[in-house]
């Protein structure tokens, strides 16, 4: 148990910094599911995107798909995953 911690080096962490690009913007809507208010942070940095991400309240999959046009959010859509 000891040794374990002894070795533990706090500088070998792997960190994911997003680049020096990136404008990140929360964005506030309605779990598809479960229709809690949840956030996440879009990427404005990048005209459009489409991933599937988990509900932070119910944990069920929703499709987001967004589009950004002069550095603002102009289309954004949360879809049950298979719709």
């Amino acid at each position: 148990m000891g040794s374990e911690l002894r070795s533990f080096n706090p500088y070998l962490v792997t960190r994911n910094p997003q680049p020096a690009t990136a404008m990140l913007e929360e964005y506030v809507f309605t779990c598809p599911y479960c229709w809690q208010p949840i956030s996440m942070l879009l990427d404005l940095s990048v005209e459009q995107q489409t991933y599937v991400e988990d509900c932070e309240v119910c944990c069920r999959p929703i499709r987001v798909h967004y589009a950004v046009e002069d550095k603002e959010i102009a289309v954004f859509e949360a879809r049950r995953e298979g719709e």
